[in-house]
């Protein structure tokens, strides 16, 4: 299980994740990561888009985000291209900014 992202935001979302991250390699549409099991010679059995709201400010003081990274981010979520601001589904409740992430399940067998 690991975050995904969908074919037309995976750029965008990845430079956000690593601003907050910087270990963050790359996220995947789940197709993808099909893909890549197939070609390892593995069966998928099952796959699973999760999707979880989460708050925006742990989420990004989680990793020790300094105050300027978390006004980058907080900008970039703001200002994202409709279809990343489609994908996260950024929000305010309360005074608290809530978005979307995705997580994707590939289970996989040999044969």
């Amino acid at each position: 299980m690991d975050q995904i992202a969908e074919q037309n935001t995976c750029n965008c979302f990845c430079h956000f994740e690593k601003l907050r991250d910087p270990s963050h390699n790359w996220a995947y549409p789940v197709t993808q990561l099909e893909t890549y099991l197939a070609k390892a010679n593995l069966r998928v059995i099952h796959s699973e888009i999760l999707h979880k709201e989460i708050e925006f400010e742990p989420w990004a003081k989680r990793m020790g985000a300094g105050a300027k990274t978390i006004a980058q981010l907080r900008a970039r979520l703001r200002n994202a291209p409709d279809d990343v601001r489609a994908f996260w589904s950024p929000r305010k409740e309360k005074g608290k900014v809530l978005f979307m992430l995705t997580e994707g399940i590939i289970v996989g067998r040999k044969g």
